[in-house]
């Protein structure tokens, strides 16, 4: 049996796509691991909120590598800096957001895999994207934008 080859990426390598101001860059294919997980980098915006949502079917790690980003899992709320880790889990709602003047970047850890899929299914712009995210098991939870807005200075 052959056993699949490793996979070298130096720093700002990886297949980048942008939508909605969001430059999300693919740093780990599902199909390098089996797919176990996929893993993106994406640069936040200052003062941009993500849309809320909840997975039905994937769970999520995000881990911040510069500046600072704002969390919500749940009923609970925290800003994390360069080094912070937020658990996502499937099942939970949750929403991300850069609540600064200046870009923040997070790693996302997406399992199981193949996640990278979504995004480009986004990018591509041909369908709307409460379409693809209801075929990906996404609901989003618009009711915390106007909280979260009010609340952090940011805006979807």
């Amino acid at each position: 049996m052959t056993e699949p080859a490793g996979h070298f990426l130096a720093p700002g390598e990886g297949e980048l796509l942008m939508f909605n101001r969001l430059a999300t860059r693919f740093r780990v294919l599902a199909d390098w691991v089996g797919g176990a997980y996929c893993v993106v980098e994406q640069v936040i915006p200052a003062r941009r909120l993500y849309r809320p949502h909840v997975h039905r079917e994937q769970d999520q790690l995000a881990i911040v590598l510069s500046g600072t980003v704002g969390f919500r899992v749940g009923d609970v709320e925290f800003a994390g800096e360069a080094g912070a880790a937020c658990v996502r889990p499937r099942g939970v709602p949750h929403a991300n957001w850069n609540p600064t003047d200046e870009d923040a970047t997070m790693l996302e850890i997406t399992s199981p895999g193949s996640f990278e899929h979504y995004f480009r299914a986004i990018a591509a712009g041909e369908r709307p994207v409460e379409e693809i995210a209801e075929e990906w098991g996404i609901a989003f939870v618009d009711e915390w934008v106007e909280e979260l807005s009010a609340r952090y200075g940011v805006r979807l």
